[in-house]
């Protein structure tokens, strides 16, 4: 069962990395097991060393065969004297080499190890990424975050890394057992039966309670960071409403939980230390009371004196082994939810298309065609869209308007080819959006209405995903009306924006989520309630900005303001999941007597 659960974990742990890599860590392995004879020849020298120290009779069975190195010596014409120390530097040599080797293997082990976990931590981020969004939406921040990072390094560092170092503890308890059943066969059984004994106790006492902790310290880890998350991205609504000690208190109770899942998996760690400590005296004792009482005594100690050699090897690889074990099975509960993760993507090739850079720098305009769309949310009942059908000829700005909840959002994301539709077709100059976008970097802007600015310079927000290029970028600020604004800046276009974007207001926020989109030189623009945060002068220099894209962008925008619409070449409007009138403004206001009401009301 223990071994079972072990290469069941491992087994799993190397099916997330790639085949080249788990053939370089079996060879890592067999190089690891091939460490161990170095122990099993120092042990046999010192074995050696303490017949000729020890005994001083000619030695006899098994001991004569095991001291055929010093007569080998005494051949050549050494002393008894040149013997020992011949054997002594040579024992030392031996171990400090084995030594030497394993800490510099070692460190190559975890270097390579740990470049693997990099490599693979990037790789399940570039195919999360290449999820379906509704795949995604259904999981947490934290979840994508462990997964990609905090599991992947507890696969790599704590299951992997300790299994692979491990190989070399386990060879060497299997080979001084099998030289140590050379020596005397009862005294190694037994030895053999009682440390597996008490390390089968162990994992049999701990093993269930180790995969519990881990399952838990991943849960309470996540959530946790979830509430950490949470506290912050909501912090101006929190703090109004004296929220934080409610934060506080739940996140003082998952850390206490947490402190105390850490401590527990640390003492059961410790606890085998001990244990095994106890356990070596007691069998060193039971062996030299057992040897004196029932073996002859000319050869008690020459046969005490190499168990003790070899114990000294042997207990620290066995607790190394134990303690090796109970942390791969610990930290396996831990990464399991990210080995899940990754054998999830394995199971979906092709997530990620690759973009060519800028092929669409002769393209027009856009023509956007839906034809009889529909779409239903998975788990709902009634579809969010209905047969919608529409054209938008390149050039054209059409303006989408209605009430909350009509079907805005989940028609912008088919547009922008986030979801697929259940039923019609939907295409940019005849190509599905999908289709068209992983084709052409840069032919679609999209500005949400909550931009997400990162804590760089503006310069480098504007040309996120770009070559920096400073004379296109005062070109797209200007656009947007922000240059004069830049200039104002101590440190200008390099002034860094804070972690809560304290030095721009909202709607200086959303120009610069405009710029960007500008930067790429899009043949089409979709405003998702871009100008929402924007008062009346800036939406004007918007609107102004809009105009001048004519004819060579097609532009959608996404609004409630009338201002906005009213610029527009085409007004559909949806409710419920159908368009209700599309056409020029007039028609739609004739058509839609809430929102000429709207308008009257605006334009008073």
């Amino acid at each position: 069962m223990l071994y079972r659960d072990l290469l069941y974990s491992l087994k799993r742990a190397l099916g997330t990395i790639p085949s080249r890599d788990r053939r370089n860590v079996y060879f890592i392995s067999l190089f690891q097991f091939f460490l161990a004879t170095f122990d099993l020849l120092g042990v046999f020298l010192i074995g050696t060393l303490s017949i000729i120290l020890i005994s001083d009779s000619e030695p006899q069975g098994i001991l004569k065969s095991v001291n055929f190195i010093s007569e080998l010596l005494s051949d050549y014409g050494l002393t008894k004297s040149q013997i020992v120390l011949v054997l002594g530097i040579s024992a030392s040599a031996i171990f400090t080499l084995k030594t030497m080797i394993s800490i510099f293997t070692t460190r190559k082990i975890l270097h390579y190890l740990n470049s693997i976990g990099s490599r693979l931590s990037t790789d399940t981020m570039g195919k999360t990424l290449g999820l379906p969004y509704l795949t995604i939406n259904k999981l947490s921040i934290q979840e994508i975050i462990f997964n990609t990072t905090r599991g992947i390094e507890l696969m790599i560092s704590n299951v992997l890394a300790p299994a692979t170092i491990l190989v070399a503890d386990l060879a060497t308890v299997i080979l001084l057992l099998l030289g140590l059943i050379s020596v005397n066969v009862s005294a190694a059984i037994s030895s053999f039966i009682f440390f597996g004994a008490i390390a089968w106790l162990l994992y049999k006492s701990t093993h269930s309670k180790i995969n519990k902790l881990g399952t838990l310290n991943t849960e309470l880890t996540i959530e946790s960071n979830e509430i950490i998350n949470e506290v912050f991205s909501n912090y101006k609504e929190n703090l109004v409403a004296k929220r934080f000690e409610i934060y506080v208190r739940d996140l003082k109770s998952l850390r206490k939980g947490l402190a105390n899942v850490l401590s527990e998996v640390s003492f059961v760690q410790y606890l085998a230390k001990y244990i095994f400590e106890l356990t070596l005296a007691l069998l060193i004792s039971i062996l030299a009371v057992s040897y004196y009482l029932f073996s002859s005594k000319p050869y008690v100690l020459p046969v005490i004196a190499i168990f003790l050699a070899s114990a000294m090897r042997l207990a620290p690889s066995i607790l190394r082994v134990q303690q090796g074990v109970t942390q791969i099975h610990g930290n396996f509960a831990m990464a399991e939810t990210a080995i899940s993760f990754i054998e999830k993507l394995n199971e979906m090739p092709g997530l990620i298309n690759e973009t060519r850079e800028s092929p669409h720098l002769d393209l027009g305009a856009i023509e956007i065609e839906f034809e009889n769309v529909s779409y239903e949310y998975p788990e709902t009942q009634n579809p969010a869209l209905k047969r919608v059908s529409f054209l938008v000829k390149p050039g054209q700005r059409l303006a989408i308007v209605g009430p909350s909840g009509s079907g805005k959002t989940t028609l912008t994301d088919l547009l922008l080819g986030i979801l697929e539709p259940d039923v019609g077709a939907i295409t940019f100059n005849g190509v599905p959006p999908k289709e068209f976008l992983s084709q052409n970097k840069g032919v679609v802007g999209y500005v949400p209405q909550d931009i997400v600015l990162t804590r760089k310079s503006i310069l480098e927000n504007v040309c996120l995903g770009y070559d920096i290029e400073v004379e296109k970028f005062n070109e797209v600020m200007k656009m947007t009306g922000l240059l004069e604004l830049i200039h104002q800046l101590p440190k200008k276009e390099h002034t860094i924006l804070d972690s809560r974007l304290t030095n721009l207001s909202g709607g200086q926020k959303q120009r610069v989520g405009l710029a960007r989109a500008l930067f790429g030189n899009p043949k089409l623009i979709v405003l998702d309630e871009a100008t929402s945060a924007l008062d009346y002068d800036s939406e004007g220099q918007i609107t102004e900005v809009l105009n001048k894209l004519k004819p060579t962008v097609t532009v959608i925008l996404v609004t409630h303001s009338i201002n906005s619409v009213m610029g527009a070449d085409s007004v559909m409007y949806i409710e419920n999941g159908c368009i209700k009138s599309f056409g020029n403004l007039d028609l739609v206001r004739s058509e839609i007597p809430e929102f000429n009401a709207q308008f009257l009301n605006i334009m008073r």
